[in-house]
């Protein structure tokens, strides 16, 4: 200890060589290892740490951190950080050592600040000990949390894509996929331990060590992060160039093991699992034409005066299924579209699982009912369905990918059963849709979350064929993994696994929105809007309100109609209009009366749409179809709106 002591320096030394004998039988006597560091140099270190790191002092003086386990270090370092800077009193933290000969050792470590000439210092005790078991007698902590979560790496390591790879925070890879052997002609060995670009070469490396470094520079936050598509080159071990579309992800197990992992796709095949923009056009107008014909068809039948209360009931029925096919085409195209184009953007917030669940069953039985499907048993599954569990993900994307897996259920599966559950296990949402239909060949189980996939059966050939593919980029968007289990003539299984957050406070539940009644009929209020049936829907809409509605057809006659109307409340805007659209119309209205409140309607979703319109000064948007309850909470919210709050 004289000597550790020494090497910082004569003041050091002078001023505890007095204590010197007294300071060294208490710590070399501690059956604990210790550890003392002083301006962020390693000051002193006892028997007992020096015997279970089977290291000297001279080895760990200038790079302590070496002997750490890479997954653990920036965990180890954060917990430093925090105590020196007094953000905390004292940290605990559990990790594993790396032992001269490359095994591993856990260990338990008390970080605790001390004073030491008047500057902040960290005293931390070491121990081999958890719950008075020896860990030299269990298996280290590493390689527990490993197998632990295997299942889970080894299904995307075994995915339909052309090879997987996990890398730690140095950027070595810690497992690839076996298919990598094929593609790239290296063995997993090969890889196994080192940096990707020292086996192979990659192209452009300033890419990927961009990506690299953006994750680890976010990793503070702790959010999972996701890089979709960036492209990487590879040379074979023949020298051969191939081009890959590469996804990244962050992977969190428990608070832990962290690293990336990296999905790589060929461009080839990429290319081949894509259609082309005419063959998508002519699938959706394909899918169009159905529930386009049987809306024309019946109701030209329904205006029939001779028909029976019934038989109008019953078709306009069939209207309304056949307007929520259509409906459902237009997202499912919409999503496509979003997707291609990294449009669309993961909202995570507290959520009630169960009341989403409730919501569910409410579809179920629609689809139950429009599919002709009264055999069919309905199972629902909840783990804790008497309480009012909070997550926290995205809940209006999983209500979508649990709605496209349902229906995609009801579709195939003529009798027995769907059932639908889900399982909240440590950090993860489980979700599960099973049934009892058609099943799916094992030849196919690798190609149904390709776009426009659909089965070759018959009497199924409905939807866009787009639901399972973006079903599972959602899936991949929010940080999780989807698989599919089949058997023909027996049934089907998807399981979703995904990363969710939680949170202790309880939402309250607001009155139905159905429920909610207002009076408007102080009001008047301005609706551009350049088809007649749409104004004539919005009109019935806002029937019960009360508000004096004036009908503008184009955006120079809404500018005109306004002039004439000061005394207008608010404006329902659509921003695609003839003459003048409805961006240069709110322009000219906001430059008169800043303070008016505009509402604009929109057919589109994206953030960019969004963003414009409210920058132009609307105070709101409502998406094409309107929700009734939305539009008309908008309006309300608008009405109330002050200078202030614009």
């Amino acid at each position: 200890m004289y000597t550790s002591i020494t090497n910082r320096g004569v003041s050091i030394k002078n001023k505890m060589i007095e204590n010197y004998y007294i300071l060294n039988q208490i710590v070399q006597g501690i059956d604990t290892g210790i550890v003392i560091i002083y301006e962020k140099k390693l000051l002193h270190i006892n028997n007992e740490m020096r015997r279970i790191t089977r290291r000297t002092y001279k080895s760990m003086e200038f790079d302590l951190m070496s002997i750490v386990c890479p997954p653990f270090r920036h965990s180890v370092l954060k917990a430093y950080v925090s105590v020196l800077k007094e953000y905390s009193d004292k940290k605990e933290i559990y990790f594993d050592i790396i032992l001269p000969d490359g095994s591993l050792k856990s260990v338990k470590c008390r970080i605790t600040r001390i004073k030491i000439f008047d500057k902040n210092g960290i005293f931390a005790t070491v121990h081999e000990e958890f719950s008075e078991i020896k860990r030299d007698f269990i298996e280290p902590l590493t390689i527990k949390l490993w197998r632990k979560y295997r299942a889970d790496y080894e299904h995307i390591l075994n995915s339909f894509y052309d090879f997987v790879i996990f890398i730690d925070n140095d950027y070595k890879i810690k497992n690839i996929s076996k298919k990598v052997e094929k593609i790239l002609g290296y063995t997993r060995q090969e890889f196994l331990g080192e940096k990707i670009n020292s086996v192979c070469n990659v192209e452009p490396m300033e890419d990927f060590l961009e990506v690299l470094s953006g994750f680890q520079r976010t990793d503070y936050t702790g959010k999972n992060r996701v890089v979709k598509n960036f492209q990487l080159t590879l040379t074979t071990k023949d020298n051969i160039p191939v081009k890959f579309a590469v996804s990244a992800f962050t992977i969190k197990v428990l608070n832990y093991i962290k690293g990336y992992s990296l999905v790589f796709t060929s461009i080839k095949n990429l290319d081949k699992s894509k259609l082309s923009a005419d063959e998508i056009a002519a699938n959706i107008a394909h899918e169009f034409r159905s529930p386009l014909n049987a809306i024309i068809g019946f109701s030209n039948i329904v205006s029939n005066e001779n028909l029976s209360i019934y038989e109008r009931n019953m078709y306009l029925k069939y209207i309304k299924q056949s307007c929520n096919s259509l409906l459902s085409v237009v997202n499912d195209f919409s999503d496509f579209n979003k997707l291609n184009h990294n449009k669309i953007i993961i909202h995570r917030d507290d959520f009630n699982i169960n009341s989403l669940f409730e919501q569910l069953g409410a579809y179920c039985l629609m689809y139950k009912k429009d599919y002709n499907k009264n055999d069919i048993q309905i199972i629902s599954s909840l783990q804790y369905p008497d309480e009012e569990v909070i997550i926290n993900t995205d809940e209006q994307r999983v209500f979508q990918i649990m709605i496209n897996l349902l229906n995609n259920a009801f579709k195939y599966t003529e009798k027995g059963f769907i059932k639908y559950q889900y399982i909240i296990d440590n950090n993860f949402l489980v979700l599960k849709v099973s049934d009892s239909g058609i099943g799916i060949p094992k030849e196919n189980l690798t190609k149904i979350f390709n776009r426009l996939t659909q089965l070759d059966v018959n009497n199924y050939n409905n939807g866009s064929g787009l639901g399972l593919a973006i079903s599972k980029n959602l899936v991949e968007l929010m940080g999780g993994v989807i698989s599919v289990n089949s058997e023909i003539g027996i049934g089907t299984e998807f399981l979703i696994k995904l990363p969710i957050g939680s949170s202790e406070e309880k939402k309250t539940t607001d009155k139905e929105k159905e429920d909610l009644e207002f009076d408007f009929s102080d009001k008047k209020i301005i609706v551009a809007e350049d088809a007649q049936i749409n104004f004539i829907l919005i009109d019935k809409i806002l029937e019960k309100t009360g508000v004096n509605i004036l009908w503008a057809k184009n955006g120079k006659e809404c500018v005109d109609l306004f002039m004439e109307n000061r005394d207008v409340a608010l404006i329902l805007m659509d921003v695609q209009m003839p003459v003048m659209d409805g961006f240069e119309a709110i322009k000219r209205i906001l430059q008169i009366e800043p303070n008016l409140p505009i509402i604009a309607q929109t057919a589109f979703s994206y953030p960019e749409e969004r963003r414009r319109i409210l920058s132009i000064g609307c105070v709101d948007f409502v998406s094409k179809p309107i929700d009734r309850a939305l539009l008309i909470q908008k309006m309300d919210k608008a009405f109330n709106l002050n200078k202030q709050e614009i």
